[in-house]
């Protein structure tokens, strides 16, 4: 299974899109593997939308397209230095009392 075939698999779909099952039965893979896929799927493909319970679809519309092609990524914010420990201690006994 590769992403390649299903967004091919989307898009030849169309707008009415396609159903997990026939994903599984067409490409002859698990449905656990398909669900998994569209879950990873959200963030690196933006353009897979879910229209109903294990239905999908390729949302190609070209103005969200190019959107997304022109926002540019912010600087990632410089992290402070590690915490690190303290040094042990060595702790005095406690005096003797002696009564």
């Amino acid at each position: 299974m590769g992403s390649t075939s299903i967004l091919k698999a989307l898009e030849v779909a169309g707008q009415s899109g396609v159903t997990v099952g026939e994903l599984s039965k067409t490409l002859g893979v698990n449905t656990a593997n398909i669900y998994a896929w569209f879950n990873a799927a959200k963030k690196r493909n933006p353009e897979v939308k879910k229209i109903g319970p294990a239905h999908y679809r390729f949302d190609d519309s070209p103005g969200k397209a190019k959107a997304l092609q022109t926002v540019a990524k912010k600087p990632r914010k410089k992290r402070g230095t590690r915490a690190r420990r303290m040094p042990r201690v060595a702790v005095a006994p406690a005096p003797a009392s002696g009564k």
